[in-house]
């Protein structure tokens, strides 16, 4: 049975306003405002966010250099914030999502997915709430 950890779900401790973002990640080059991984010709400003978020005071280290090690859209890297209350498929009125309600009902012998989630946590599922339209 595959249950939320095989999205990586992620929950703040403490609960954070800024969790999941790249401002409160220990991977931030904060007076860079790059990131550890990504090139160091990629800014990243304090409301982006990524897959490789670690919960932490960002580096402050002016000494510290971007690696280049990883491209942003390997990272998954977007200009935004990840979190469930900024996701299509988080419901507001029951604090749940959509998505792992409907996998869990409609695959019951593959997913066991608590739907219940905190509107700061994030996973790899995330999706925007704003409708794209061709072009964009």
């Amino acid at each position: 049975m595959r249950t939320r950890d095989c999205f990586g779900y992620m929950e703040p401790s403490p609960d954070i306003p800024d969790f999941a973002q790249c401002g409160s990640c220990k991977m931030w080059l904060k007076r860079q405002e790059l990131c550890y991984w990504l090139p160091k010709t990629k800014e990243v400003e304090a409301g982006d966010s990524c897959i490789l978020y670690v919960q932490g005071a960002p580096f402050n280290n002016p000494d510290m250099k971007a690696t280049g090690l990883l491209q942003p859209e390997v990272v998954g890297f977007i200009d935004g914030k990840v979190r469930c209350e900024n996701c299509s498929s988080f419901s507001k009125e029951n604090s749940g999502c959509n998505l792992f309600h409907t996998l869990t009902q409609a695959f019951p012998t593959i997913f066991k997915l608590n739907s219940k989630v905190k509107p700061r946590a994030c996973c790899n599922a995330w999706n925007s709430k704003k409708k794209v339209t061709r072009g964009e």
